[in-house]
């Protein structure tokens, strides 16, 4: 099995490295170069990137019209984020981010199409 990953430092930790190793002993890990990802990481690119913008949008909504309905009221600005006041939040952010991706079937399947590296990567390992 080989497993590309980003380098961040975390996915590089010995931590990491070990659990890797313990997990999948034959397992290979090549790690993806700085603004690489697009490439050898297209999922990244055409499916997770707009799942998590979707949820960003959502967050930086409900923040905005807290602060909106705060500066109209003419109180104190103060944005609690806390767990107990935010936890039911997420939930319905990934609900929301999900049934985005899920509506882009057509353009995820073009980035898919246009990323060949993908079929000659996986040609290349499987020859």
């Amino acid at each position: 099995m080989v497993w590309f990953i980003d380098c961040w430092l975390i996915h590089k930790s010995k931590k990491k490295m070990d659990w890797m190793k313990l997990k999948f002993p034959k397992g290979c890990v090549i790690f993806i170069p700085t603004n690489y990802i697009g490439v050898l990481q297209p999922a990244d690119v055409i499916s997770q990137c707009p799942f998590k913008h979707a949820f960003k949008k959502k967050f930086h909504s409900l923040t905005y019209s807290i602060i909106k309905s705060q500066l109209e009221k003419g109180d104190n600005l103060k944005v609690d984020f806390r767990m107990s006041i935010m936890k039911l939040n997420p939930c319905a952010w990934l609900f929301h981010a999900w049934i985005h991706v899920k509506n882009m079937k057509e353009m995820i399947c073009k980035g898919w199409e246009i990323n060949k590296t993908t079929k000659e990567l996986q040609h290349a390992i499987l020859a």
